[in-house]
């Protein structure tokens, strides 16, 4: 009688750990784009530190921006059902949109269409309700196109190619 109810225990306790890795690796992503963003805002407002520093923690921030897109692809290609059961898919879509943006945005070598293109899919998957977003997210859906043509002004060398991204 004690072995079987160990055995269900232990069950119960694999379940409950297996459906929480999707929302883990979700929750990694969501910190590590979180700290990206946070370095970025610090070099933003501090004008006074030397060169060498502020690229330094460029290379830091978008060192973590790739780091939270690898663990979103991750979260979004192994948990996919976990992400859809908890309502979590549309926001792993949206921080992949949000990674790409700004991984664009600070990586001239970057893929430049590709955040618009996810942005997109998010769009035509909300429009045949396949997903749902929260208000965040939705608000960042139609926010992030104009944010990343900013981004892709604010790239160009050439003030009259810049203009047009404004």
């Amino acid at each position: 009688m004690y072995a079987i109810n160990r055995k269900i225990w232990i069950f119960i306790l694999a379940v409950f750990l297996m459906s929480g890795c999707g929302t883990h690796q979700l929750k990694q992503a969501q910190d590590s784009y979180n700290e990206a963003a946070r370095i970025e805002a610090r070099i933003s407002f501090e004008d006074s530190k030397p060169a060498g520093n502020l690229l330094e923690e460029s290379s830091q921030a978008l060192s973590n921006y790739y780091i939270a897109l690898s663990l979103v692809n991750e979260a979004i290609g192994k948990y996919t059902k976990d992400l859809e059961q908890d309502r979590l898919y549309g926001t792993a879509l949206m921080l992949k949109a949000l990674c790409e943006w700004r991984i664009a945005a600070m990586d001239e070598t970057a893929d430049q269409s590709r955040p618009q293109k996810i942005i997109q899919d998010i769009d035509r998957l909300v429009k045949e309700k396949k997903i749902v977003l929260g208000t965040r997210d939705r608000v960042l859906l139609k926010a992030l196109p104009g944010l990343h043509e900013h981004a892709l002004g604010l790239q160009q060398s050439n003030p009259d190619n810049a203009g047009r991204f404004f």
